[in-house]
């Protein structure tokens, strides 16, 4: 199953982006906190106080997703592998799109205590800061697809496509090489859609922040912002997602009904190796809980963050 870019991107990295991690699931998991720290720094350099925050507030973040989602992923993936195993049928797969999509959901709501307070505390330098951020991760993304016509673009996903579906059930065969060429006819490039629906939003999180409203309007406006997203699709994005979304789960449904009896194996070891793990990390009794910490809400911007 391929997810559209429509979900969240934060699940994302807690999911999807370790499945296809070259290192350990529990290595990569058990360092998440660190490479948010680093990624972060591609967007604002943050003040001694709003460092001490965002440490103190991704602790608490993550010993709760610990906790409480990765049993939930252990039990979706498990879930996923008997449906595969026996003969996914698309209830089966709109079911686990659902699932994940909750996740995705869950866990942007947890996350509100930490961007709410961190955007709010930003200077208007840093807010400044945050625009060309976002506007170096967009050319970023872009880069590696600038050019191509419509035509080289298409040979693109399918490549991409392939090598993510072999990552889990292993090397194509081919007639499943075949059916990723056929519907590279049905998908539609979004590239450019998707990329002005991301500017968009992103404008209205910079307009958000710069209007300096009290920070429980903040709070319920950027609320908005994160879980309504589909306001700044636009007319173009839409349509080239559902169409797409449509063609995913066709192909999904295909390839996964055609895997043969070694790609099958594979594709279950995979699957419930990950789950496996995630139940391991969940009662990793060395992760002890955190406290949490305020920035804003404790008192005047100029307040140290301090455990609440």
């Amino acid at each position: 199953m391929i997810l559209p870019r429509s979900l969240p991107r934060i699940a994302c990295v807690c999911l999807l982006a370790l499945l296809a991690t070259g290192c350990g699931i529990k290595t990569a998991y058990n360092n998440l906190d660190r490479l948010i720290l680093w990624s972060s720094n591609d967007y604002v350099d943050f003040d001694k106080r709003q460092m001490a925050f965002l440490r103190a507030e991704l602790d608490v973040l993550l010993y709760w997703h610990r906790r409480t989602q990765l049993p939930l992923y252990a039990e979706g993936l498990r879930t996923f592998e008997r449906d595969v195993r026996k003969g996914l049928d698309r209830e089966s797969l709109l079911v686990m799109e659902s699932r994940v999509r909750s996740w995705g959901e869950a866990l942007v709501g947890a996350s509100m205590p930490l961007f709410g307070e961190l955007l709010f505390s930003l200077s208007d330098a840093q807010i400044t800061e945050l625009q060309a951020g976002f506007e170096a991760s967009n050319a970023e993304w872009l880069e590696p697809y600038e050019g191509l016509d419509a035509e080289r673009r298409k040979a693109e996903w399918s490549k991409e496509f392939g090598d993510g579906f072999e990552n889990f059930a292993g090397r194509l065969n081919r007639d499943q090489k075949a059916i990723i060429d056929r519907y590279r006819g049905r998908y539609r490039p979004d590239d450019a859609a998707w990329l002005g629906y991301r500017e968009r939003w992103q404008a209205a999180v910079v307009a958000l922040i710069r209007e300096r409203k009290s920070y429980e309007q903040f709070e319920l406006e950027f609320r908005e912002l994160a879980f309504n997203r589909e306001r700044w699709y636009g007319d173009d994005y839409r349509a080239l997602f559902e169409h797409n979304e449509s063609m995913y789960r066709d192909l999904s449904l295909e390839l996964l009904g055609s895997l043969d009896a070694k790609q099958m194996s594979r594709f279950s070891d995979r699957l419930l190796g990950v789950a496996e793990d995630f139940e391991e990390l969940a009662v990793d009794r060395r992760i002890e809980e955190p406290r949490e910490a305020c920035l804003v809400t404790c008192g005047p911007l100029g307040t140290e963050a301090i455990a609440r």
